[in-house]
């Protein structure tokens, strides 16, 4: 069976007692909810939930456009991670309690914009970007899926799957704006394989709202 461990803010810990790092078992309830969720899942088939952590939520005054943005933080398990100084130098850092990296070895930011009017949401642009701190690490098979999907069909076809450099902006070219409610969603989500010695793939995603309506990405 597969297993999850939740990281909240780059710091491990469980939603019930852990051991040593080990992550838990999945059950039937918790493999639906993961579907919304940011995570990370190893070679191994254990699945780590990452808990993103809100930047900023801006409204542009101008445009009355609406930002949201989020830090998605990641330390590896079992690992000392090269990390680069100003001056050139570099030190390898873990934890010795822990086995994990303090400071985070892989770094994502994803920001959804967005206008409103009246009930309705229109997704407008996705921004981002990724950093890692290790020189060996390398990602491939990137991949974001950003929808503004309701219940009508024109608004079913408000999808798009693009592969993104680093960073990337996307205008997103939807026109119909969508109600919050069931049969809808609203936002993006980014995945990406990434080796660092390790095969690692994560699925990390900022949705506005989210009731059944599926914007695409990878499962796990």
């Amino acid at each position: 069976m597969k297993k999850i461990t939740r990281i909240f803010c780059g710091i491990l810990f469980s939603v019930s007692v852990l051991l040593n790092g080990l992550p838990i078992t999945l059950n039937a309830e918790n493999t639906e909810e993961l579907y919304y969720e940011s995570y990370a899942a190893d070679e191994n088939g254990n699945i780590y939930e990452i808990q993103p952590v809100l930047l900023d939520r801006v409204q542009n005054v101008d445009t009355e456009e609406y930002s949201v943005s989020y830090l998605y933080e990641f330390s590896f398990p079992d690992q000392l991670v090269n990390i680069q100084l100003p001056s050139g130098e570099s030190v390898n850092s873990s934890s010795s309690d822990t086995g994990y990296d303090s400071h985070g070895q892989l770094r994502v930011v994803l920001t959804i914009f967005y206008l409103t009017s009246g009930n309705g949401y229109l997704l407008t642009k996705v921004t981002g970007n990724w950093t890692f701190f290790d020189t060996g690490t390398s990602i491939t098979d990137k991949e974001l899926c950003f929808g503004c999907v309701g219940s009508s069909y024109s608004s079913m076809q408000q999808r798009r799957t693009v592969t993104p450099g680093t960073p990337f902006t996307y205008s997103t070219g939807f026109t119909e704006y969508v109600n919050n409610e069931a049969g809808s969603a609203l936002g993006a989500v980014i995945s990406f394989t990434l080796y660092n010695g390790s095969t690692w793939d994560f699925v990390l995603r900022n949705n506005l709202f989210a009731n059944g309506a599926d914007i695409g990405g990878r499962g796990f």
